[in-house]
């Protein structure tokens, strides 16, 4: 159960920071640690920002980061 607390963690956290782009990414964790993301957000910035995030979050080993970049009309 402890990979559900990080996933938890992670949206949580993601949510905080009150970008728009990053409550669409999805997030999933292994039972190592290991965490993926992925989804669309709209920047480069808004990518590292989610990444950046999930690498804080305590329990996360490692960051698969399979979010794209799809620029907003």
């Amino acid at each position: 159960a402890k990979h559900s607390v990080i996933t938890t963690k992670v949206k949580t956290e993601l949510a905080a920071e009150k970008l728009s782009s990053l409550v669409h990414i999805k997030v999933k964790t292994d039972n190592k640690g290991v965490v993926t993301l992925s989804g669309t957000v709209k920047t480069q910035e808004a990518a590292d920002k989610a990444l950046s995030i999930t690498q804080a979050v305590s329990g996360v080993t490692s960051v698969e980061n399979n979010i794209k970049i799809v620029a907003g009309k």
